[in-house]
């Protein structure tokens, strides 16, 4: 009778651990199922404020004033969705110099408006002279700029004249004239296409009579208003949105031959809005429990 009474025992004791054994691994595989997921859901949404930390430092240090979506269609003011477009923009040249305890830039961009002047008419050629922002910073500039070679000068300088609407004129090439030469002191530059024309209307009268009353037509021609600041720019930057977001620059990836990288994947939606302090920026993902999870940021241009 004891014999039997300890096998029924055991055989008990074996029932319970074993159940004891099935849920114990059911929650460990249920804990190892949450820690999973839950990893899973940071690294993505790590790796998404990551890319909008990315595109918020991008733009930071761009044009703002460029920026646009592609065809023409205005930023609204309320977040909107911009899945299945692209944003275009400049990205800024600038580089620095140090001029004993300060840093100066080599690029700002202000000229004297009395200093325009045009060379002869066949070469069709404009020089500017730059403000001086330091009576004695020239001399170390044009020695430690290396924006002022050559072969690092950016490839056009756009005007803002009075009639100037951003951002759809900063791809006019009206407003754009080719950089030939450039240094701390002045700029030299082909005459842009808007300035070209207002020549024209100021060196071509129409009346027959225009040399008798000279004068009077010289004080009746419009003068032409311009902003005294020049804008450097290269070939413009681009961000597509589609199922993954892709950025299109050859500052950014110079050496490499088609100038794109991808910088998250699997996007579920990207809005923007233009708003009094600023472009505000939202980007969505779907996390491991297909969730909607969205980070959202305020970029303000930096001056650089």
């Amino acid at each position: 009778m004891q014999k039997g009474f300890t096998l029924i025992e055991m055989l008990l004791g074996l029932i319970l651990f074993g159940i004891l054994g099935v849920l114990g691994g059911l929650t460990l595989l249920k804990i190892y199922q949450n820690y999973s997921y839950e990893n899973r859901n940071f690294i993505q949404e790590l790796q998404a404020q990551n890319a909008l930390l990315q595109i918020k430092n991008l733009l930071e240090n761009s044009h703002l004033a460029s920026l646009m979506i592609v065809g023409g269609e205005e930023i609204s003011t309320s977040l909107s969705s911009i899945k299945g477009k692209s944003l275009v923009f400049y990205e800024k040249e600038q580089e620095y110099a140090l001029v004993g305890n300060y840093a100066l830039p080599c690029l700002h961009g202000i000229f004297a408006p009395q200093s325009i002047a045009f060379a002869n008419a066949s070469s069709g050629l404009l020089e500017l002279e730059f403000l001086n922002l330091d009576s004695n910073s020239q001399a170390i500039l044009n020695q430690q700029c290396l924006l002022y070679q050559t072969q690092n000068i950016p490839q056009n300088a756009l005007f803002t004249p009075a009639h100037f609407i951003a951002p759809k004129d900063f791809y006019h090439s009206k407003f754009q004239g080719r950089i030939v030469s450039l240094n701390a002191h002045k700029i030299l530059l082909e005459v842009p296409p808007f300035l070209k024309d207002f020549m024209q209307t100021q060196t071509n009268p129409s009346s027959q009579n225009a040399q008798d009353s000279s004068k009077n037509a010289s004080q009746s021609q419009p003068a032409l208003l311009i902003a005294p600041k020049i804008y450097f720019l290269n070939q413009a930057s681009s961000l597509h949105f589609g199922d993954s977001i892709v950025l299109e620059s050859q500052k950014q990836f110079p050496k490499i031959p088609q100038n794109s990288q991808e910088i998250l994947q699997n996007i579920a939606d990207f809005k923007i809005a233009k708003t009094p302090l600023g472009i505000a920026l939202e980007l969505c993902i779907l996390n491991a429990e297909s969730a909607l999870h969205c980070v959202s940021t305020l970029v303000v241009e930096l001056e650089r």
